[in-house]
């Protein structure tokens, strides 16, 4: 019963999240007139310290879902 449980809240979560990714991904799309939604996102970030130590990171989105595992960073 419990393993049924646990299974039905993963799959509830799992739905949610979605729902909520496919929302931002429209609202996106919507908002650059973009043909289609996209499917993945990448951001990058150059930063540094009044000319040094710079630093440089990307984040990844695939699906409106943080791609964890596709973040960089250098520096």
């Amino acid at each position: 019963m419990a393993k049924d449980n646990a299974e039905m809240l993963l799959k509830q979560e799992i739905l949610s999240r979605s729902k909520v990714a496919n929302k931002a991904l429209q609202d996106l799309k919507d908002a650059y007139y973009f043909p289609v939604m996209p499917s993945l996102i990448e951001a990058f970030d150059i930063s540094n310290i009044s000319g040094t130590n710079a630093t440089g990171s990307l984040v990844s989105f695939e699906d409106g879902v943080p791609d964890k595992k596709n973040y960089r960073r250098s520096g």
